[in-house]
C-alpha cells in the first residue's frame, strides 16, 4: 500500500504526466466495456487501480481487497509506478 500512496504523492509533487496514460489502451478494453466503466467515462485511466468501480477486473462495486490484489499484478500499474518513481524527465 505504501507504493500506491507514493504514486499519488510523487505524481502530484513532481508533476509526472501520468494522466496521459490510459488503462483502456494498455489492456485493449473493448468499447462496450469502456462505456460502463467510470474510469473511462471520467478520463481517469491512470487511476484505474484506485477506483473500485472499474470494469477491467469485472469486480465493479466489489471489495477493494479483491481489486487491489489484481491491480498489484497488473502491468499497467507496474508501469505507472515505474514512471512515477523516475520523476519528470530532465529537459
Amino acid at each position: 500500500m505504501e507504493r500506491l500512496a507514493l504514486l499519488i504523492f510523487v505524481s502530484l509533487k513532481q508533476g509526472c504526466e501520468l494522466a496521459a496514460h490510459k488503462c483502456w489502451e494498455f489492456t485493449g478494453c473493448p468499447e462496450p466495456q469502456r462505456a460502463k466503466c467510470l474510469t473511462h467515462q471520467y478520463g481517469l485511466g491512470h487511476l484505474c487501480w484506485f477506483l473500485t468501480t472499474t470494469m477491467c477486473t469485472r469486480l465493479a462495486g466489489g471489495e477493494w481487497e479483491d481489486k487491489r490484489d489484481i491491480c498489484l499484478r497488473c502491468g499497467f500499474l507496474k508501469g505507472l509506478m515505474g514512471e512515477a518513481s523516475e520523476g519528470p524527465s530532465a529537459g
